[in-house]
């Protein structure tokens, strides 16, 4: 099997990133514009026109500068035709930019491969592969106009280049990882945690090495101080040095967390920072929401889990629990098989790299479960996946040294075939630990099942079956409604008589449910009287 892997490795590796090119290219334009993708635009627009700063302090909170590059579609058009004007709100520019996420989430794939290849080898790199190209997490917001596929491009990225950097010191790998990390803060405020995260690697990558002085003739005050250059520079360049040199006497925090700081530092308050103000007010927003938690109006709708819903705060196992519903089988499959191979092997080199892909995963979890409350679907900790999907190149491995061509097929076919069962509608999608998938929403909630990616399928629904959206009162009659108005998760809007009574009878895109009720189930369970 290795032969047949090798002879045909390129056109393997082509293959599936075609696949994946053309299942993004079908997905994106059956899509309709979600809840979030009006705000990145509207600041994508805002920052190419010279203007970074964060005006609306809960709309602008999660934008970041990476979103202009959504924009080329429309600046593109707009150099071809210089007095063009459009009247659908962004709506076309929203379709066209998504576009361009697809083509960059391609790199998460090449970079999946790449570390996989140089870990486990060529043919198990090639099945590495195959779960980022069937992941329909990943692919699902792939074709979003927004910031969470970049989160998990340069939290991959510059982790390869530090592990390549571990491996032979040289001044290129530490300049690529230098870049790849400055980048990583114009994409997701989340990826400010990879500081302190490359931190410990560092100090995990002295003790484990037990090469300290080597180490630090390596690590001299010139790669120091150059680091400290392209952090300053790329995170300034990025927001267009818009407020650099501002102290932090002169910001209004309006987060706990930051005024805390503002009143810790309140000696050195008049020092000039070397870093643009929009990112520093950027992350105060983001605390700010975070720390307000669910259910609060200008925040994000209460949190809903296993039946339950809460608000002020988030569910400590939040993210375990839509991770083992949303993680395809395969991939948990593989990850922790891998994790069991490598507790049995114990060698100091495998240790060290794997290492440097769990330290985040486990770093993100803990952080994510139980300092996060604004839990508001997978797409927060999509960073993970790609590091899982790597580490998954262990098992891969093992099977293809054991010759296990049966499993392996297996694998791949059980991939390919639940990713095609929900594509085009991949938002919504869960794993078969929920069998029957018009009860999902008994399990999670949210952007996990409703992003708003599918209104227009509701509106062509409607057409045809007017007037059969669900009553607010105990009602005979075919009903449809969205997990969202059926939980009540934003407001109570009296559907508390469908939901605590009746289930669905089908889905309608894995989004909506539709009810059937009759006038003598009525009756019988007392919603109304004879």
């Amino acid at each position: 099997m290795q032969n047949i892997l090798n002879k045909y490795h390129r056109w393997f590796i082509s293959s599936l990133f075609l696949i994946y090119l053309v299942n993004g290219l079908i997905y994106i334009p059956q899509q309709s514009i979600n809840g979030d993708e009006g705000d990145h635009f509207d600041y994508a627009i805002r920052f190419v026109k010279g203007h970074p700063e964060k005006i609306k302090p809960f709309d602008d909170a999660s934008t970041m500068p990476v979103s202009a590059l959504n924009t080329i579609p429309r600046v593109a058009e707009q150099l071809l035709h210089p007095g063009l004007k459009k009247t659908d709100w962004g709506s076309e520019d929203i379709i066209h930019g998504r576009y361009i996420t697809l083509i960059i989430s391609l790199l998460i794939g090449l970079y999946v491969y790449m570390w996989s290849k140089d870990l486990f080898g060529k043919p198990a790199s090639l099945f590495s592969l195959l779960l980022f190209v069937f992941c329909p997490n990943l692919a699902a917001h792939a074709g979003v106009f927004g910031t969470d596929v970049y989160s998990a491009l340069f939290t991959i990225v510059p982790l390869y280049h530090f592990w390549k950097y571990s491996q032979s010191y040289t001044l290129k790998q530490f300049v690529l990882f230098s870049i790849a990390l400055g980048l990583a803060q114009l994409c997701k405020q989340s990826l400010t945690f990879l500081y302190p995260i490359f931190l410990l690697l560092f100090l995990i990558l002295v003790f484990y090495k037990k090469n300290s002085k080597s180490f630090y003739n390596k690590l001299t005050l010139r790669n120091l101080f150059l680091f400290i250059i392209i952090q300053l520079f790329i995170l300034n360049a990025g927001f267009q040095f818009k407020g650099t040199g501002k102290s932090l006497a002169d910001y209004s925090f309006r987060s706990h967390f930051f005024q805390g700081v503002q009143q810790g530092f309140h000696l050195i308050g008049n020092v000039p920072l070397p870093i643009p103000s929009p990112y520093l007010e950027g992350l105060d927003d983001s605390k700010t929401i975070d720390e307000m938690g669910p259910g609060h109006p200008e925040s994000s709708p209460k949190v809903y889990l296993l039946g339950r819903s809460k608000e002020g705060k988030g569910f400590w196992n939040y993210y375990f629990v839509v991770l083992f519903f949303k993680i395809p089988i395969p991939l948990l499959l593989a990850f922790f098989v891998s994790l069991f191979l490598l507790i049995k092997k114990k060698k100091k080199q495998i240790v060290w790299d794997a290492t440097v892909l769990l330290l985040p995963i486990i770093f993100f979890l803990v952080y994510f479960n139980f300092f996060y409350n604004s839990q508001a679907g997978i797409r927060h900790i999509l960073m993970i996946l790609p590091l899982m999907q790597v580490f998954s190149g262990l098992f891969f491995k093992k099977l293809i040294d054991k010759n296990r061509i049966m499993i392996i097929a297996a694998i791949a076919f059980y991939s390919m075939a639940t990713f095609y069962y929900y594509f085009p509608y991949l938002i919504p999608y869960t794993n078969e630990f929920i069998a029957e998938k018009k009860m999902a929403y008994k399990k999670i909630a949210g952007s996990n099942l409703d992003y708003s990616q599918a209104t227009e399928v509701l509106n062509k629904y409607l057409e045809i079956h007017p007037g059969q959206y669900a009553p607010s009162h105990p009602e005979a009659g075919t009903f449809i409604i969205s997990v969202f108005d059926l939980l009540e998760v934003e407001k109570e809007n009296g559907y508390s008589w469908l939901r605590n009574n009746y289930k669905p009878s089908k889905h309608l895109a894995f989004t909506y449910l539709i009810f059937e009720v009759s006038k003598e189930s009525l009756f019988e369970k007392k919603l109304l009287q004879r």
